[in-house]
């Protein structure tokens, strides 16, 4: 067994399920058979701490695209292609997380070892607030990269006084539909050359649906 594994199954309350056991294939299955993966570990959580040891020892380098290698992408125009470094880089640069240029049929990426994760809330009481948080300023300032965390506060406000908006952008995945005169903000510097990518690989925005990009104009 892997330490990432036996670490979690140490954090877990609920099981932890791997090849080595009589129900993993059942345990594996999603509700599209196409997809045949064989995971290292199924962990069937069964509270919200669970959830959360899961995707800290899921997530501790990054999101898959921060790790992507190549990516097989079906085209507007039913051409199917392999992005990466080395071929239709920019469209590579494009998918990982500038919006919809089209379907990926399968993905490639760079597995990391991942060693122990500890984590886990901290309360304080409230006269201690001044303490906790310059002890948290200093121990932030020289963190290293691994250690994530950060100070909530728990007595909001009165609502007018809270903003309603974000001062630097928005999270791209959950834009909605009368959202689009933010994509531009959302992607800053990036937008025209995302605009760029769209108008290469799908002129008649045929991949219009959530965190779209409109295909640059006059190409």
């Amino acid at each position: 067994m892997s330490d990432t594994i036996k670490t979690l199954t140490e954090a877990v309350r609920g099981r932890v399920i791997t090849p080595a056991d009589s129900d993993y294939d059942d345990a594996r299955a999603v509700y599209n058979a196409t997809h045949d993966h064989r995971p290292r570990a199924v962990i069937q959580c069964t509270d919200a701490a669970d959830v959360m040891a899961v995707v800290h020892a899921a997530r501790g380098v990054g999101l898959s695209i921060d790790s992507l290698l190549s990516a097989d992408v079906v085209l507007a125009d039913g051409r199917q292609v392999t992005v990466s470094d080395y071929q239709h880089e920019d469209l590579f640069w494009a998918l990982r997380g500038g919006g919809n240029f089209g379907v990926v049929t399968s993905f490639e990426f760079q597995l990391h070892e991942v060693g122990d994760i500890v984590g886990g809330p901290l309360f304080y009481e409230f006269d201690d607030a001044a303490a906790v948080l310059q002890c948290y300023r200093e121990l932030i300032a020289t963190a290293p990269e691994q250690l994530g965390c950060f100070f909530g506060w728990h007595i909001a406000p009165p609502l007018p006084f809270i903003p309603t908006r974000a001062a630097r952008g928005g999270y791209v995945n959950f834009m909605s539909g009368d959202d689009d005169h933010r994509a531009p903000a959302n992607y800053g510097a990036n937008y025209e050359r995302l605009a760029a990518v769209k108008a290469a690989y799908d002129p008649d925005n045929l991949f219009h649906l959530n965190q779209n990009i409109a295909p640059a104009k006059g190409r």
